[in-house]
């Protein structure tokens, strides 16, 4: 899980409802909401607010079991000719 979970959750959610608008007709993306929603309050309050949004840049942290807290720089690209495909490119940051 992401270290600073909190601070991200609301963005994950808004990129999926966006992912789910490119595909109104697909009842997968329903299912997947549903149960993410019985079995989470989190998502379903994160949901309820209908926020929409787009993958860009961030901080990413994550805890490596061995390594520790490790920061990198995240910027996700769209694929021109697939919309619905991302490219992720972590950089680490210093120290």
């Amino acid at each position: 899980m992401h270290v600073h979970w909190a601070s991200v959750a609301p963005a994950v959610v808004a990129a999926f409802r966006a992912d789910a608008a490119r595909a109104p007709e697909d009842p997968e993306f329903r299912r997947v909401v549903d149960e993410l929603s019985a079995a989470s309050t989190e998502f379903a309050e994160l949901w309820a607010r209908q926020e929409v949004g787009v993958p860009g840049q961030a901080v990413k942290a994550v805890d490596h079991p061995e390594a520790g807290e490790l920061f990198f720089d995240l910027t996700t690209l769209t694929v021109a000719d697939h919309p619905d495909w991302y490219l992720e490119l972590y950089v680490p940051r210093p120290a």
